[in-house]
């Protein structure tokens, strides 16, 4: 750049317009870092909330088996093989049947009404006490997959939260910048006006003190 351009502006606005440019650049390049760190903050936080599924999926079946058991859907004829299998009631049954007949044994016998009564009345009770146990069990399984379903949702929304956050700062600031390099065009115009005002001022001012010395000396 010579000294005309300085004169005349265009050092200037060529100044403007480039720091503005650069300006919105980096303003550009800050948004796009905020948003990617929002989008990697969401992803991390959708992968801990991951870290809760297998208790989520345990809490399902748990809940369909438990519905069936108390008569309202699902299959109940799996809901009594299911608790019919568990380790210890086959065991349980018999054990509990022989302490039974042995003490009938030591009476009037098993062969009794009131004996064949005893028994069932044992069978009965048993069996109660099995599926109350049994659902118990079922409750507990299918709270624990619904605080974890809850603590996915929760965990999952956290990282959804942060990424809108980011967001929305990133759009402000982006909505913000964009106004940069306009403003500097503005600044460069308003530099080459003003050095164009400098170049007419000092024409006039050089053109002023010739007429003035064509007056002073005269023809």
């Amino acid at each position: 750049m010579g000294f005309f351009d300085d004169i005349t502006g265009k050092t200037a606005a060529k100044a403007a317009k480039e720091a503005a440019a650069l300006q919105f650049g980096r303003e550009q390049q800050a948004v796009s870092g905020m948003q990617g760190a929002g989008g990697s903050y969401a992803s991390g936080m959708e992968g801990l909330s991951q870290k809760f599924s297998p208790y989520a999926d345990a809490g399902k079946p748990a809940l369909e088996r438990l519905m069936a058991g108390l008569g309202l859907g699902g299959n109940q004829e799996q809901f009594t093989n299911a608790y019919q299998s568990l380790p210890g009631y086959q065991s349980g049954m018999d054990a509990g049947s022989k302490a039974v007949t042995s003490r009938l044994n030591a009476g009037p016998g098993v062969q009794s009404g009131a004996a064949m009564k005893e028994l069932q009345r044992f069978g009965s009770d048993y069996e109660n006490q099995r599926v109350g146990d049994y659902l118990q069990r079922l409750m507990g399984l299918s709270g624990m997959g619904q605080t974890a379903t809850g603590q996915q949702v929760a965990t999952a929304g956290q990282g959804l939260g942060g990424k809108l956050g980011a967001d929305l700062t990133a759009y402000g600031s982006s909505f913000k910048s964009a106004g940069t390099e306009p403003l500097g065009m503005v600044a460069g115009a308003n530099a080459r006006a003003a050095g164009s005002q400098n170049l007419l001022n000092t024409g006039t001012n050089i053109f002023g003190k010739i007429m003035g010395s064509f007056g002073g000396g005269g023809f």
